[in-house]
């Protein structure tokens, strides 16, 4: 999990709430609740976030409680992009 993974995350949700909140003191144990996240800017988050890394969110990870804090969001991003990354790296190696 990276610092850099992190900062775009809490830029996406200064995007998503268009500047109107304080995200300099988020920490991996914020919930998004707490940081006045809903269900429509999560789904807002969402589509930010699957186009930034070319990662898809199936329909049973769109669950709003399953990303209670932002280490769960940033944990689930981070295994996506390294499954994508196999993914296509094993797609290389067969047509090799």
């Amino acid at each position: 999990m990276s610092n850099e993974l992190i900062s775009d995350v809490i830029d996406m949700l200064v995007e998503i709430t268009d500047g109107q909140r304080d995200y300099s003191r988020v920490v991996l144990s914020s919930s998004l609740l707490e940081l006045g996240i809903d269900s429509f800017e999560f789904v807002k988050l969402v589509v930010i976030i699957e186009a930034k890394y070319d990662i898809e969110f199936d329909d049973e990870d769109l669950n709003f409680k399953r990303f209670s804090t932002m280490h769960n969001l940033i944990t689930f991003i981070d295994e996506k992009r390294k499954k994508v990354e196999s993914d296509e790296k094993e797609s290389m190696e067969e047509r090799v």
